[in-house]
């Protein structure tokens, strides 16, 4: 999915859940998880399979793997 899609996604779903978030606010941390999420879907993942990384990034994908799912970015 491109990084524009994704983004109006995450924020339109983002705005769903919370309503009375300053407009600013939601895009600013959207834009921060559709960066986050596009820069390690594919090399967490992959390197986690591989067992070459540290735990905590293991880690750290699996955290968000879950929260991309849910926001509809269809994960890794």
């Amino acid at each position: 999915m491109p990084i524009n899609a994704t983004y109006r996604t995450w924020i339109r779903r983002i705005c769903e859940l919370r309503p009375k978030q300053r407009k600013t606010q939601v895009q600013n941390f959207v834009w921060l998880l559709v960066g986050i999420f596009h820069s390690h879907s594919v090399s967490l993942s992959k390197n986690c399979r591989q067992g070459h990384q540290h735990r905590q990034e293991c880690e750290y994908h699996q955290t968000l793997k879950p929260l991309s799912g849910k926001l509809g970015g269809g994960g890794a």
